[in-house]
């Protein structure tokens, strides 16, 4: 989710993301919100005495527009390949799944930059 704050979440919590998605289609159908999932996964996140930590992970910045553009194509991707399975199963795949940009993407991009 972009700028949402949730950087990662251990897999301990996949019942509590399981629990924010499904509320998250009642929450659209009785609230306007610009961002029900991260409403939703918020709370379910809030309960049962978890806490967030720091951890040691890089943090990639997404700020350029191609960079931006090459992720959501790929994000765009892989839920429309694994938009139906369970949450669990969608985790599994995402920790392989190839968001960066390698030398490949930026020629294939080259159209979008600017000088």
């Amino acid at each position: 989710m972009w700028a949402s704050g949730v950087v990662g979440v251990h897999h301990d919590n996949i019942p509590a993301l399981e629990r924010a998605y499904a509320a998250t289609g009642k929450v659209r159908e009785i609230v306007r919100l610009h961002t029900p999932e991260q409403f939703c996964t918020g709370i379910a996140l809030s309960q049962d005495g978890r806490t967030i930590s720091r951890h040691g992970l890089p943090i990639g910045n997404y700020n350029t527009r191609g960079k931006k553009l090459h992720a959501r194509r790929r994000i765009d991707a892989f839920f429309e390949l694994n938009g139906k399975l369970s949450i669990e199963q969608q985790m599994k795949r995402a920790a392989t799944y190839r968001v960066w940009r390698a030398p490949l993407d930026l020629l294939l991009q080259r159209d979008i930059w600017h000088f």
